[in-house]
C-alpha cells in the first residue's frame, strides 16, 4: 500500500522549515536540538505519545529519519526522538 504523508516546507531568511504529518490538535510536544542555533525539531504527540506531525528547522539531512518516526506507528519518547534527530 502506498501512502503519502502531508508535507510542507519553506525557506525564510536563510532558514529552512519543514513540516511532516498532520496535527490539527495535539496533547504534548517534544523539542530536540538547539532553538538558539536554529537547528531543532518539534514533535506533536497525541495523548499516548504517538507522533502526529514533526516540524523541523535546518535538519534536511534528517528528513528520512523523521519520516520513519511518523510511519513506525509507535509511541515516541524524548530519548528516541533525540537519537533520531541529533
Amino acid at each position: 500500500k502506498y501512502t503519502v504523508d502531508p508535507y510542507f516546507w519553506t525557506d525564510q531568511y536563510d532558514e529552512t522549515f519543514e513540516y511532516l504529518g498532520n496535527a490539527r490538535s495535539w496533547d504534548k510536544t517534544l523539542v530536540s536540538g538547539k532553538l538558539d542555533e536554529g537547528k531543532f525539531a518539534v514533535a506533536y504527540l497525541d495523548e499516548n505519545n504517538y507522533p502526529l506531525a514533526i516540524l523541523f528547522a535546518n535538519k534536511f539531512r534528517k528528513r528520512k529519519e523523521i519520516r520513519e518516526l511518523l510511519n513506525k506507528n509507535q509511541a515516541l519518547d524524548e530519548s528516541s526522538f533525540d537519537n533520531a534527530i541529533l
